[in-house]
């Protein structure tokens, strides 16, 4: 005695093989625009505490490293300036910035519309 007499393991063996998955994008539609704005928010805020972090000074071979790493694999990066800045008799770090390596110059890099001098580079690293 059958319990599905319509079963065809031809056919099931049929769909199987011409179906096709689509994936991650099914799920897309379930992400709400307060989901998607809080994920950003929440990468921001996590840049943003990495770069109030001071860092030592960098052999230049390591920032070289990085550079050309940053610019193979298009990642971001955190640099920070060896320059101090004197307000009120105390010297003040300049605040490191995160962003794409946009282009190169002959005197530096450019970063978020800024040139970093090479020589004034303190620390450069791949996020």
């Amino acid at each position: 005695m059958n319990k599905y007499p319509h079963y065809d393991p031809a056919k099931r063996d049929q769909f199987l093989h011409e179906f096709k998955d689509r994936g991650m994008l099914r799920w897309f539609g379930f992400y709400l625009s307060d989901h998607s704005a809080a994920i950003h928010q929440q990468k921001k805020l996590e840049d943003t505490q990495f770069a109030q972090v001071h860092h030592e000074q960098m052999d230049f071979g390591e920032i070289a490293d990085n550079v050309s790493s940053a610019l193979i694999y298009n990642q971001k990066v955190v640099v920070e300036k060896n320059i101090t800045e004197i307000k009120d008799h105390e010297p003040l770090e300049s605040a490191p910035v995160i962003g794409f390596i946009e282009g190169c110059t002959e005197l530096g890099l450019v970063i978020n519309q800024q040139e970093f001098i090479y020589d004034e580079i303190k620390y450069l690293a791949l996020i």
